[in-house]
């Protein structure tokens, strides 16, 4: 039932995601207004996550997400309140309140996610952790793969039936938390949640101990490495994909479902994370992986640019991310220490989103000056030179070895 809160959680905000830039769309017809409205969703929801690691660290996880929870609840009431009422009376008005409080809602929805990934180790059991780490990532691709064509089709039928369904599903998500069992406060730090505001140390300070963590762990150092690398050239994929498939004259549809083949590719690999992993260990995941992408970028650079073949790639490159993805969670679930789980989970996904959207915007530059083709080939050399970077971009110390060999006894369920 945790896991399924969380999937919830995400399927709402999935919904308004993918309505905000079209209810912009209805309301002015401009499409700086629509990039304004999508850039409101996601913007403070990067410049969220550390701030929210602190929060989460320093207080009580299941209040955080509870009451992150019911804060979403009433930015979406209060955005429904100004498309039905305020926009009659004082557009102007709600054309300001509406991005402000689609940025809002985007925070909470970080924190929430936060809090609970940080939760997550402190309720499931030791010998379950990994299969409930694997679950919430089969959960995730779930939830957004049905939940933006649902927040579309919802957009079809009335520009404010996604947020209503959203005010639903946020609504649904923080009763069910009020069902389950009270998560303890952190039990093995000294710090205390309770203790005066003047006697704890600075945010900043907070901060620079989760930036102090990953750089001293060889693996966490590792993955942020490949994690930021790669998703910033694979969202140039993304763009020289969708070019590809324009100039081969496809229709959206077409497009539609190269788009979700990742996430098809993310449900598959999830499933069998935990096989895999224990078949080929955590130690050298972050190389298998990148190793794995760049292969399969050989078929598009070098042989066929085929409709069915980027289709097929995409859904492995979504296929290999999940797998890696897992391995990261189950190795820092297992081994940062609790009072910090937060900041360095927040630091993490950080890390990973940020390069996404710039590599979206390079993608379209560097198609427009390269075209198509050479632009391919910088990704696949990219990615190449990425495989010699990773050996020593995690330097092993003594016990880097002990907390791998840690994940992987909890991997077994042996710990």
């Amino acid at each position: 039932m945790f896991i399924a809160v969380s999937a919830v959680s995400r399927a709402g905000g999935a919904c308004t995601s993918t309505a905000a830039p079209l209810l912009a769309l209805h309301l002015t017809g401009s499409p700086f207004y629509a990039g304004l409205m999508a850039a409101a969703g996601a913007v403070p929801n990067l410049l969220a996550h550390l701030p929210a690691g602190v929060l989460i660290d320093r207080h009580d996880r299941w209040q955080v997400m509870k009451y992150s929870q019911w804060a979403r609840v009433l930015s979406i009431a209060a955005l429904l309140c100004c498309l039905l009422v305020l926009s009659r009376f004082w557009r102007l008005g709600a054309m300001i309140a509406i991005p402000c409080l689609i940025a809002l809602e985007s925070i909470f929805a970080t924190t929430f996610k936060m809090a609970w990934t940080a939760a997550l180790p402190q309720l499931a059991p030791v010998r379950l952790l990994s299969q409930a780490i694997a679950q919430s990532e089969t959960q995730h691709h779930v939830a957004l793969l049905l939940a933006r064509p649902l927040g579309g089709i919802a957009d079809a039928i009335s520009h404010k039936s996604p947020f209503v369904l959203n005010l639903l599903i946020c609504t649904a998500s923080a009763s069910m938390l009020s069902h389950l069992k009270r998560v303890m406060p952190i039990a093995d730090s000294g710090e205390k949640h309770t203790g005066r505001a003047r006697d704890r140390p600075r945010v900043s300070g907070d901060i620079k101990r989760s930036f102090t963590w990953i750089r001293g762990d060889g693996f966490l150092r590792q993955s942020l490495l490949v994690f930021s690398i790669t998703n910033f050239f694979f969202q140039m994929t993304v763009i020289l994909m969708i070019v590809i498939m324009k100039d081969k004259g496809l229709s959206s549809v077409f497009i539609g479902i190269l788009l979700a083949a990742s996430g098809v590719g993310g449900i598959l690999g999830s499933r069998i994370a935990i096989r895999t992993l224990k078949l080929i260990g955590l130690k050298h995941i972050a190389l298998i992986a990148t190793f794995c992408w760049t292969v399969m970028l050989v078929l598009p650079v070098f042989w066929t640019t085929s409709p069915l073949v980027l289709v097929g790639v995409w859904a492995g490159v979504g296929f290999v991310g999940s797998i890696i993805t897992v391995a990261r969670d189950l190795y820092q679930a297992a081994n940062v220490p609790r009072e910090l789980l937060g900041r360095v989970a927040s630091l993490n996904t950080l890390t990973a989103q940020a390069p996404s959207t710039l590599g979206a915007l390079c993608g379209g530059v560097a198609i427009t000056w390269l075209g198509a083709r050479p632009t391919a080939l910088v990704i696949f050399v990219a990615l190449w030179v990425l495989l010699f970077v990773i050996p020593i971009s995690g330097k092993r110390r003594p016990y880097d070895r002990a907390r791998i060999s840690r994940a992987e006894t909890t991997l077994s369920g042996l710990l």
